[in-house]
């Protein structure tokens, strides 16, 4: 059985540089400024390749052939300005202070050198200011730390500092149960108790947040209503609006069961997005050194839910999800069906999610059949290649167990899906 979703939507007709997204547009400012990939990759924490990709992109976008005319197009149509530019007031332009200070990568000192040196000139005063202001701040930093190290140094207070030969406490003992030699000799002395050892306290087990169940299986957590707090925890973190919902208006969960007003759909999209919290990784991801919930959350503004097809953005950050077509199919109540023939679930919502999340940050695919050419670019189909290698490899959680079918269900099943996406979506065309 195929298995994928409806196309992107092509974004509407904008002007020059319109469809530019902001990561694209920092790319496009150091490429004004002169960096090469190699550098705007050590800027942006990128490869020098996935650099590359934005360039490419940003030419495809403004219609020119050339980094120089890319540059060219830039300045016609105001998205950068000339790097001599000066504002009324002689600060430096606005474009040129984020290219040198917020962009400024770690291997091109020269440039922030330069950068300093006419800050500087220009404007001593400031200049001076700061530097006095880091003086202060280090003074009193180095004040604080030395008195730490000279409080953890000298004796507690109303503890005696006893001779080299005092007698040491016993093991586990008490205060109260430490006996110092007196000055004066004694005929006989009593023998001091031994203490009794303390066992060890066995440490408690972690507990979840309040309001947030620990469930046994993914399973039983997707089969209640999620919780008031899980809400407000995805409700914190991104905006979803349902424009469209076909299962409107019959409510299966309310917020007098300690949940909220949902609908089906709804319920759905929440137990979506917070299955990427629950689900138990043993090692950390590819493409990002966070939880898979929190980097979704801080790549992704809010979800829109209509229409049939899905694609990013309609404003920033803001995902477009089908309400439609895939409703019957994917929204199913199981993290995976139990079709044979069809098993498909929420584990397939969610790969949508993460799909379009990773176009947010300006990964679009570059086959001209909405493929990417290889994993290595680390593109939204190599986000969901990784997906489902590390549900098929690196989730083998007692968690993750079907509560009515094979124990390895879910783990066949993505590594399948993980086969599926790598033999069909990336590769499809020459890097």
């Amino acid at each position: 059985m195929q298995r994928g979703f409806p196309g992107h939507m092509t974004p509407h007709e904008a002007p020059i540089g319109a469809d530019l997204t902001p990561r694209e547009r920092q790319v496009l400012v150091m490429v004004a400024a002169g960096l090469t990939n190699r550098e705007i990759g050590e800027a942006l924490l990128i490869t020098e390749s996935t650099a590359g990709v934005h360039v490419s992109n940003i030419m495809a976008k403004l219609g020119v052939g050339s980094r120089t005319e890319a540059v060219a197009a830039a300045h016609r149509s105001g998205l950068v300005e000339s790097a001599n530019d000066m504002s009324r007031s002689g600060e430096p332009a606005p474009w040129a202070e984020r290219a040198f200070t917020e962009q400024a990568p770690m291997g091109s000192g020269s440039r922030l050198r330069k950068w300093w040196n006419d800050e500087l000139q220009s404007h001593p005063r400031r200049v001076a200011a700061v530097g006095i202001g880091a003086i202060a701040v280090l003074f009193f930093i180095t004040v604080g730390l030395a008195a730490a190290v000279l409080n953890q140094d000298a004796p507690a207070a109303g503890i005696e500092v006893g001779p080299s030969d005092s007698a040491q406490p016993e093991p586990n003992a008490s205060p109260a149960a430490i006996v110092r030699p007196s000055p004066t000799p004694t005929a006989t002395a009593a023998p001091s108790p031994t203490p009794t050892p303390t066992p060890t306290p066995t440490p408690p087990t972690p507990t979840p947040p309040l309001g947030i169940p620990q469930d046994a299986t993914l399973d039983a957590a997707l089969a209640r209503c999620p919780t008031s707090d899980e809400i407000a925890l995805v409700d914190s973190a991104l905006t979803m609006t349902f424009e469209e919902d076909l299962t409107a208006p019959a409510l299966v969960c309310t917020a007098a069961e300690g949940s909220a007003d949902l609908t089906y759909f709804q319920e759905r999209a929440y137990q979506a997005v917070l299955s990427m919290r629950r689900i138990p990784f043993d090692a950390p991801l590819p493409w990002t050194d966070l939880p898979l919930f929190n980097w979704f959350a801080e790549e992704v503004n809010g979800i829109v839910f209509r229409g049939t097809s899905a694609y990013c953005c309609e404003d920033q950050g803001v995902l477009v999800i089908p309400s439609q077509g895939i409703l019957a199919e994917h929204w199913a109540q199981l993290w995976v069906g139990r079709d044979p023939n069809a098993a498909i679930g929420l584990v397939h919502v969610v790969q949508l999610f993460l799909h379009e999340a990773r176009h947010v940050d300006g990964y679009f695919h570059t086959c001209p059949d909405g493929n990417d050419a290889s994993s290595e670019e680390g593109g939204a189909w190599a986000v969901v290649y990784w997906y489902y290698t590390w549900l098929a490899e690196h989730a083998n959680d007692p968690y993750m167990t079907p509560f009515d079918a094979e124990g390895d269900l879910y783990t066949r099943v993505a590594a399948s899906d993980a086969a599926a996406t790598l033999a069909t979506h990336i590769g499809t065309c020459d890097p």
